[in-house]
């Protein structure tokens, strides 16, 4: 439907075939672990090989079954938004190589934030036919389903068992290491899906889908466990998810997700105390009404004062990146990669020599324009602008021919990519391949999804 099609891509041998089949299983057990797991599953890696990490093995994994297949120049390349993705790459690249001698595996480590995006142009090549899309819309749906189930299990283990948690191998992380916001980030896009993609309906229906509100409960149920680790950036990021999802169009299945959110939400603060006896934050209705006011808030009560803090350090370290890009010396080529941001600028909070020490502005957009100047930071806004648009073009075109599924889908698309883009205004979240890999293989799928031609067929089902 929108260039280029499916008929212009080429037979896959069953070799290639296979291959790329194998490439996308792995990326789908990468996901997996760094949804359930997080930062530890993040530290694999082969001692062999060295720094190269379980996700830069799928990586060059994918990169490999990609040539296999003879896909020299993937097609998502070949729309706007995969263009400037291109575009930004090769910028990143030029203002890595001149470091590389320097700072060697930092420069490395730094560039992950523009070298994840080309999931966004390999996923599409794994992801060539309505049956491939809806093979994994059937599986997300499972995985959010099973993903409420897990978190009590995290919370169990992260709180009172941490020291029965195994460390990685030549690491002192845990295997287990999840923050409560990227799992708020999960059960925002998976919110998202329950209330905008259709099931697709069910043998001799019809054409009429089961409505499936129970997913809607469970993540309600999810969202009030998680909100004992809540952030402001976690509940900045389920909010606009949530608004989003209403314009959208499906305000009613917000207010089951609502309803059902505050029936549970007395029970979690009630036993969040008694759970976690010395938790970082005031798990009670108070704290949690303190931590949502601090957003848009300013002041010195003691119960907020050290979030109040953070904040105004954040802001501080954002200006004096402005400033010196958009009216300084680093205008055109930034700091590059490599370099400690926080010791360049004078916001680092641990020894420069500790494993813990401070990189990046806590901003992934800033970060963005600190390592790559305004013209790196512009092909990035114009990339993320042009992914949106073409999502929201598609979600009209399905709209319009009577695909729902279709519709859905880019609908969901534009939310997920709202939850994860908010959350990482926050957190230095697309810096690392927890929150890197997933965007952007969702940015990929859902370029795959667009390629796609609409279908007026009600087996496909109906939103409920």
């Amino acid at each position: 439907m929108l260039e280029p099609t499916d008929d212009q891509r080429p037979t896959d041998s069953p070799a290639a075939g296979a291959v790329l089949r194998a490439a996308g299983t792995a990326l789908g057990v990468l996901l997996l672990g760094y949804a359930t797991l997080g930062r530890g599953f993040a530290y694999l890696h082969l001692p062999a090989l060295g720094k190269l990490y379980v996700g830069e093995i799928v990586l060059c994994t994918l990169l490999l079954a990609v040539l296999f297949s003879g896909r020299i120049l993937p097609r998502a390349a070949r729309t706007g938004a995969g263009a400037l993705l291109v575009a930004f790459m090769a910028l990143g690249l030029a203002r890595t190589l001149p470091f590389l001698e320097e700072y060697r595996t930092d420069a490395l480590r730094d560039a992950v934030l523009y070298a994840y995006a080309i999931f966004a142009l390999l996923v599409p090549e794994l992801v060539t036919s309505r049956s491939h899309v809806q093979a994994i819309a059937a599986a997300f749906r499972k995985f959010a389903i099973l993903y409420v189930f897990w978190l009590p299990v995290v919370f169990l283990l992260q709180v009172h068992f941490q020291q029965a948690i195994p460390i990685v191998p030549g690491t002192n992380i845990r295997l287990m290491s999840l923050k409560g916001a990227d799992m708020v980030v999960h059960i925002a896009a998976a919110l998202a899906w329950f209330a905008l993609v259709p099931r697709p309906a069910p043998p001799g229906g019809g054409g009429r889908p089961v409505p499936d509100h129970r997913g809607l409960v469970w993540l309600a149920i999810a969202g009030g466990g998680a909100a004992l680790t809540m952030s402001r950036a976690a509940i900045v990021s389920l909010a606009c998810t949530l608004f989003l999802v209403c314009l959208m169009g499906a305000a009613s299945q917000v207010r089951r997700f609502a309803i059902s959110l505050l029936l549970c939400l007395p029970f979690v603060l009630t036993a969040g105390p008694v759970l976690i006896p010395e938790a970082r934050r005031d798990l009670s209705f108070e704290g949690l009404t303190k931590l949502v006011s601090s957003i848009v808030t300013t002041g010195d009560d003691s119960a907020t004062g050290k979030g109040e803090a953070t904040k105004q350090w954040r802001l501080n370290w954002w200006g004096l990146i402005a400033e010196e890009t958009f009216l300084g010396d680093y205008f055109w080529n930034g700091r590059g990669f490599g370099a400690n941001l926080a010791d360049a600028h004078g916001f680092q909070v641990f020894a420069s020599t500790s494993e813990k020490s401070l990189r990046s502005p806590h901003n992934s957009h800033m970060t963005v324009l600190s390592r790559m100047g305004v013209p790196g930071f512009l092909l990035w806004i114009l990339a993320h602008g042009l992914l949106v648009l073409r999502f929201l073009r598609v979600r009209r075109l399905a709209a319009d021919t009577g695909d729902t599924f279709l519709a859905g889908l880019m609908a969901w698309c534009v939310c997920a990519w709202t939850s994860y883009v908010v959350n990482s205004s926050f957190d230095v979240y697309f810096e690392g391949p927890q929150g890197g890999i997933w965007f952007w293989s969702i940015m990929g799928f859902g370029l795959a999804a667009s390629f796609l031609d609409p279908v007026t067929d009600p087996s496909v089902g109906e939103r409920p």
